[in-house]
């Protein structure tokens, strides 16, 4: 069962090599890595070469997030697509522990990983909930050991910087949603699934580390995601309030 990994990259070097070595030391289930570059000024292109497993896909302009992850996904071979952050630092069997949840029901959809700040250990992200319909991260800087957080639960959403789901069943529902710029896609994929009639899974045994906001222009285009969100969902929005 092979899983492919797509990691879209602007830059940052230093993160996406140290990312590439935390999955080749703490992954061991079958994968392919697909890195898409979006017109790295860095070295980024030429460094790829030294790591065998990656595919990279070298792109002559900045395609962001969504579009990027798509191209990567339509080139995939894997059974699975993870998306990933090139700004992560994946630990001892953290895939193994996505694809035991997502494998264990038909109707779960997609699952996610509980994501750590490297300097501090608390939480960056256990899950998406969404308040008068605005997405936001639950347990937001608590302590990883908070009970709460180390629950297996469904929610709204959870976040793209490193998530799981079937290659076949993300190509059906029509990819990420283009028109957003490095924001909201993954909460708007998310809410996709289930409307479905899949289910969205936060996997706590699953930690990764997430340095987060590291590619450059990560926030410029937050009001007209959050406009353009809000607009498409509409009193939709209701229904997955917290």
């Amino acid at each position: 069962m092979l899983v492919s990994i797509v990691i879209p990259t602007h830059n940052n070097w230093d993160l996406t090599q140290a990312c590439l070595n935390s999955i080749k030391v703490n992954t061991k289930v079958n994968y392919e890595i697909i890195v898409v570059d979006n017109c790295s000024t860095d070295g980024t292109r030429s460094n790829l070469k030294a790591f065998s497993k990656v595919r990279a896909i070298h792109n002559d302009h900045n395609m962001n997030f969504a579009k990027a992850s798509n191209q990567g996904t339509r080139q995939a071979k894997g059974k699975f697509v993870l998306f990933l952050n090139n700004d992560t630092i994946a630990t001892e069997g953290w895939l193994n522990k996505l694809l035991k949840v997502i494998t264990s029901q038909d109707k779960i959809g997609v699952v996610g990983s509980k994501l750590l700040f490297p300097d501090s250990n608390l939480i960056q992200h256990a899950g998406i909930v969404l308040h008068n319909g605005k997405p936001g991260h639950i347990y937001y800087k608590k302590p990883a050991s908070l009970a709460q957080a180390n629950l297996r639960q469904e929610y709204p959403a959870v976040t793209g910087a490193c998530m799981l789901m079937l290659r076949r069943r993300f190509l059906k529902l029509g990819g990420f949603d283009e028109r957003f710029i490095n924001g909201y896609e993954d909460v708007d994929l998310c809410l996709r699934v289930w409307e479905a009639g899949f289910r969205v899974v936060y996997c706590p045994k699953s930690i990764v580390y997430h340095y987060g906001s590291s590619t450059e222009g990560r926030h410029e285009y937050e009001e007209e995601n959050l406009n353009y969100f809000l607009k498409k969902w509409g009193v939709k929005l209701l229904k997955f309030n917290n």
